[in-house]
């Protein structure tokens, strides 16, 4: 079974950093102008699928909303208490940063934060291990769940 990747950005690929080019040019989908609004799991309370709407006001589509299914989330964001994590349950410390533990595992099974959204001291060097450990334990947690 394949797996796809989507980039999903609330700005305009104009407005991101230059490899983000590269990143399109690799084949993964790089969608525009769209913020998540909703994260929907299933009865176990597994990620199933999130809702985007878009961000483009002077579009004709501002109403524009669109789902994607999925089996992992990944968010990158510079916004620690960003509303989609509280509407999901994870719970955020005094400082409105994501809790974490040392595997960077929130409170809700198979999701992982890492980064500046965890507090910490905002250097990129600890955002990168922080992220290389989340993605590993998530990886970890996919497979133990296809065991299963």
């Amino acid at each position: 079974m394949g797996c796809t990747v989507r980039v999903i950005t609330d700005v305009g690929i104009k407005e991101l950093p230059e490899n983000v080019i590269e990143v399109r040019d690799a084949g993964i989908e790089v969608i525009e102008k769209m913020e998540i609004i909703e994260a929907v799991s299933n009865s176990e309370g597994m990620i199933q699928k999130i809702i985007c709407k878009s961000t483009e006001p002077e579009s004709e589509d501002i109403d524009e909303i669109k789902e994607f299914e999925l089996s992992c989330l990944f968010i990158i964001s510079h916004i620690s208490s960003n509303s989609i994590f509280k509407k999901a349950g994870v719970v955020l410390d005094d400082t409105r940063n994501i809790k974490v533990d040392d595997e960077q595992k929130t409170n809700i099974e198979g999701v992982y934060a890492a980064g500046d959204c965890t507090g910490g001291l905002f250097q990129v060097v600890f955002a990168a291990a922080e992220g290389a450990r989340a993605g590993i334990n998530a990886s970890k947690y996919l497979r133990q769940l296809k065991k299963e």
